[in-house]
């Protein structure tokens, strides 16, 4: 059986510092591990918000860890189950305070069974279409020892003071990829938006203050999402594009596409990709983010 292997062994950093008192953005590159140099950008009294975005190839599955809570933002495909599930216990994860599935598209939710088995689940959110799915035993099994398991209706919740929303509520389109959940993070200064599959239609109804520092692009580069439009409302200053390389993504040819590439680079945008990249993290105190990689072998 192949093993994968998360530490920092075969990793690259890329530091960025964000300071909003004096609007500018430093960067550095170290090599290995957390070093004096780059320890010196947190405040260690502060709680640290991590996001990872595990490199499923051509699918979404991103973990999100404030202080001892876990949320889960999808599960990649079927296949990926095994290593969803040996990359959160390499981070000893127990218990998922929180499981957001977008949509009910297979390389979203196909992990999802190795996790429900192999972790206690507390609360899951979906977009309201999960009878007879992959996941209506485990919904059975959740909701019967005393587990939640709702749709999305704007939900707001709060981790040690790091706040996620729901920006989405249930709806009926018959794409079930403009019906993904779309969720904001907030730890005080610096902002994650994650998009699922959404394409241009819902992107263009999509209210609130979008702004974020950080943007998981949508349906893996896509040209459907992602437009001129929707980069200007979020601002952002980082794209990460989960998406497959070779052989494993089917959609080579387009995902991630030119054009969103393209426009990506013109808004000045810093471009990270999980099939150049693997695994990759980022992580705040609020003020500051860095950003780091895992290659997996």
């Amino acid at each position: 059986m192949k093993y994968y292997f998360y530490t920092l062994f075969l990793t690259t950093f890329f530091l960025f510092s964000y300071n909003s008192q004096n609007d500018q953005k430093t960067s550095a590159y170290v090599c290995n591990q957390f070093t004096k140099e780059t320890t010196e950008f947190y405040d260690s009294s502060k709680i640290l918000t991590k996001v990872h975005y595990i490199n499923v190839g051509h699918g979404d599955c991103i973990l999100i860890s404030v202080g001892n809570h876990w949320i889960l933002i999808d599960s990649g495909k079927n296949s990926d189950g095994e290593v969803i599930v040996d990359y959160l216990k390499h981070l000893n994860v127990k218990i998922i305070d929180l499981f957001i599935l977008t949509h009910q598209h297979g390389d979203h939710i196909g992990g999802a069974p190795a996790v429900f088995e192999n972790f206690l689940v507390k609360r899951v959110i979906d977009t309201g279409d999960s009878t007879g799915s992959i996941l209506k035993k485990h919904k059975d099994i959740l909701t019967n020892n005393g587990g939640i398991w709702t749709s999305d209706f704007k939900q707001k919740y709060s981790f040690d003071g790091v706040n996620l929303e729901v920006l989405t509520d249930f709806n009926t389109s018959d794409n079930p990829n403009s019906n993904s959940i779309v969720i904001k993070l907030v730890h005080n200064e610096i902002s994650f938006l994650f998009t699922g599959d959404i394409e241009i239609d819902k992107e263009n109804e999509l209210d609130g203050d979008l702004r974020a520092q950080i943007m998981k692009v949508s349906h893996h580069g896509l040209k459907t999402s992602t437009s001129r439009n929707f980069i200007n409302k979020v601002g952002p200053e980082v794209a990460i594009i989960s998406c497959g390389k070779g052989l494993e993504n089917f959609y080579s040819d387009v995902r991630p596409s030119k054009e969103v590439l393209k426009l990506l680079v013109e808004n000045n945008v810093k471009v990270l990709r999980t099939d150049e990249l693997g695994s990759i993290m980022i992580s705040t105190d609020g003020t500051n983010y860095m950003i780091n990689n895992f290659h997996r072998f």
